[in-house]
């Protein structure tokens, strides 16, 4: 492990030598980056970055200490603590040092309202101040209409804060608390009028110089994309979406790009210091002293570890952060995860750190790491389901070996067990979410008794809420609205909100948390078909999908000129087969069986049929008396099987793939592997109705190459979402495994020993 070291990070190793207790320091160091390890491959997060200082409350000498663990960077190095990460949120903390410094020079008052420096937003700017926006009790939305946190189309700040001009403030300023991005950029614009320089440039004088941040910028354009860590965006679903940078026009409340030297630097400057300037010193304190609510200026403040403790955490697209600091024990640390929605596991680290660096000082013990297991395939199906309590309800989905909690508030999670209960360890929320499972078979969420409720198909959704659910947006960035026992949902940055009733036709108040009261209205056209989702002044445009049946993919290239380039290609050798292959045709398993060989026609994603006419339905002998076990436990509840694809040669697995776009490649096998298809033990299906003979609805059609398709997706309607749920618990429950990126594609568990084929389909 390397110990790094820079100007303002004062060489770790020549301190080391100086002092004691280094044995004791450096092996703390190493079990804690061992422990983060261990955090961040069971969390499957990509990389974790951390520092620790510690400043001696009585010499005042300085310890510092930075590392990773994993690959945060393109370069594959193991240790990344020179990367630089979007520090989201934590950007806060720089635009109300320099406010603060700004009034500490008497340039702008705390009091001031916000017309006196920005005369030409409407009347709400002159009865919110300067501190009611440090604070989040301005009363302003979340996001301004324009420039706002999911904007990519170079918005500058002057019109981003211009766009709320004359809006309505959703509360009295000062009543409340209100997390507002947009007041932290009306402040950045203040900063920029009063320094009369551009906010990158006015704060890097403010903040950033002063506290001898060596790589920190808000102007992201002049770091090398080399130095970058590459962060991701997983949601809970399992899409995975490609990081960007946030717009000039938010960049106050989130635009910061740091490596973790820096972020270990910004939570220094709560720690006193013989060495600091006195005014560092007043101002630090007024950051903290100010808290209402446990929110001071531009930092939360709490008594969680026994001692005041001052923090700050930081989402940006790709990217978690966190930084905390007590004050009192000289304690700080910072903790940069290169994941999106991964602040739980950030926070929990960044507490680890400051227990064991606490445990250091006391010469104390810290308990080990709880031992938390999967709770195995078999304990999450006789788990899954609905459970209610009064008017909440919560959702357990099995997921491989492990259960996922997906509640009607807040945000789904991974649970694994511990004994008797079910503890979170998920990048969304390690260790926090605790769950115990009764005798009864109720849960138990530390809150109330989850009783489970009968496992029964839900009515449709009534016509004027089946119109208003969709996913609204842009491709990196979605609302996904839903419908759940008759009522909307909304999923937003992976939490879950389920709407109260509408306040009027087509609007909606949404509850506490992320953009609590905020109006959210559905706007239509002149025909009467819903084309936006305003949320709090923010336009999110419908995305239209295809229906069923009628999705297709632009061609790499046209098929017949694939055919020809791949006509003498031979199939991969497949390692590790030891079976042979037996296939056999489905059409001989059961009458009720139905069959639409979507290849053999051209209602396909290809929009052109790739088997031959009077190709036939098989699967391996195996696989196929499982699935006609899967059909007869069906058929009990009054559903069948419709079969859309089994075996499938090599060679149009090849030819798929050659025709498929690379951002869709992930919804075709890698031909250099072989598929399931090839082995003869995967299929691609359906329910349908025995008393209608029709096909059931789904949250998306077969072969749509959407985030729709995902087996996790929490969008459409309570009804699609039970029957894809019903056709995966049977599937299942014979052997089979659902395909991560499709609910109608199921893998038979000992695929692998059979070889990968090409024959034709008879």
């Amino acid at each position: 492990m390397k110990v790094l070291a820079a100007a303002a990070f004062a060489c770790a190793a020549s301190l080391l030598a100086q002092t004691s207790s280094t044995p004791s320091r450096l092996a703390m160091c190493h079990e804690l980056r061992a422990e983060f390890e261990l955090l961040r491959s069971a969390c499957g997060a990509p990389s974790v970055l951390f520092a620790l200082v510690d400043v001696d409350p009585v010499t005042g000498r300085e310890w510092r200490y930075a590392a990773g663990t994993g690959r945060s960077h393109s370069r594959g190095e193991p240790d990344g603590a020179a990367d630089l990460v979007h520090a989201g949120s934590v950007s806060k903390v720089l635009t109300a040092i320099a406010v603060l410094r700004l009034s500490e020079r008497a340039a702008l008052d705390l009091d001031d309202p916000v017309a006196k420096w920005l005369p030409d937003l409407g009347d709400w700017a002159k009865v919110v101040t300067v501190r009611h926006l440090l604070q989040h009790r301005s009363g302003l939305p979340r996001e301004s209409p324009q420039g706002h946190w999911w904007a990519t189309d170079g918005v500058s700040l002057q019109d981003a804060v211009l766009s709320l001009a004359g809006i309505s403030l959703r509360c009295e300023p000062g009543r409340e608390f209100s997390y507002s991005n947009c007041g932290y950029a009306v402040l950045g614009r203040i900063v920029e009028v009063v320094q009369c320089a551009s906010f990158p440039e006015a704060v890097r004088t403010l903040a950033l110089s002063p506290l001898s941040l060596r790589a920190a910028t808000f102007a992201p354009g002049s770091a090398s994309a080399s130095d970058r860590a590459l962060g991701r965006t997983i949601t809970a679903w399992g899409e995975e979406w490609a990081a960007y940078s946030v717009g000039r026009g938010v960049a106050p409340a989130g635009g910061l790009v740091a490596d973790i030297h820096d972020l270990a630097s910004i939570a220094r400057f709560w720690l006193p210091s013989a060495a600091a300037a006195p005014a560092d010193a007043r101002l630090a304190q007024r950051m903290s002293r100010a808290a209402i609510d446990g929110y001071g200026f531009g930092c939360q403040v709490d008594q969680d570890l026994g001692t005041q403790r001052v923090r700050h955490a930081g989402t940006a697209p790709g990217f978690s952060t966190e930084i905390e600091a007590l004050p009192e024990e000289g304690l700080a640390v910072a903790v940069a995860i290169p994941l999106d929605f991964a602040n739980g596991m950030a926070g929990a680290m960044a507490v680890r750190a400051l227990q064991r660096l606490q445990a250091l000082r006391t010469h104390t013990d810290v308990p080990p790491l709880a031992q938390l297991k999967p709770l195995g395939r078999a304990a999450a199906w006789q788990l899954a389901g609905r459970y209610e309590a009064g008017g909440e309800w919560l959702d357990l989905v099995p997921r491989g070996n492990d259960i996922v909690f997906d509640p009607c508030v807040g945000i789904a999670t991974v649970q694994r067990s511990m004994g008797e209960q079910l503890v979170s360890q998920d990048p969304a929320s390690l260790g926090d979410r605790i769950v115990r499972v009764l005798p009864s078979g109720d849960v138990h969420d530390g809150v109330a008794v989850f009783a489970r409720t009968s496992h029964i198909c839900p009515p449709e959704p009534p016509p004027e809420i089946l119109a208003l659910v969709g996913e609204y947006g842009w491709p990196h960035a979605q609302i996904i609205v839903y419908e759940v026992r008759g009522k909307l949902g909304v999923v937003l940055d992976g939490h879950v909100r389920e709407l109260p009733d509408p306040v009027a036709v087509d609007r909606y108040t949404m509850p506490a948390g992320t953009h609590g009261g905020e109006s959210l209205e559905f706007a239509r056209d002149a025909k009467g078909a819903i084309t936006t989702l305003v949320l709090g002044g923010v336009t999110w445009p419908r995305i239209v999908h295809p229906v069923d049946g009628a999705f297709r993919i632009p061609l790499r290239a046209p098929l017949a000129s694939l055919r020809n380039a791949l006509r003498d290609l031979e199939p991969p050798r497949t390692e590790g087969a030891v079976r042979k292959p037996d296939l056999v045709d489905l059409r001989s398993q059961s009458p009720a069986l139905r069959f639409d060989l979507r290849y053999a026609s051209d209602n396909n994603f290809l929009g052109e049929p790739v088997y031959e006419p009077g190709s036939v339905p098989m699967l391996e002998r195996q696989a196929a008396d499982a699935l006609q076990k899967a059909h007869e436990e069906l058929r009990a509840q009054g559903f069948g099987l419709c079969v859309f694809d089994g075996y499938r040669p090599w060679s149009v697995t090849k030819l798929f793939w050659e025709a498929t776009p690379d951002d869709m490649r992930q919804f075709v096998a890698d031909p250099a592997n072989g598929s399931r298809h090839n082995r003869g033990c995967a299929v691609d299906l359906t329910l349908y109705d025995l008393k209608t003979g029709a096909l059931v609805p789904m949250p998306c059609g077969f072969d749509e190459f959407t985030a729709r398709a995902y087996p996790a997706w929490p969008g459409g309607t309570d009804r699609q979402r039970w029957h894809r749920d019903l056709l995966r618990r049977a599937m299942e429950r014979q052997g089979f495994a659902v395909f991560e990126y499709e609910w109608w594609h199921f893998d038979f568990g000992a695929w692998r020993e059979f070889p990968v084929q090409n024959r034709p389909l008879r």
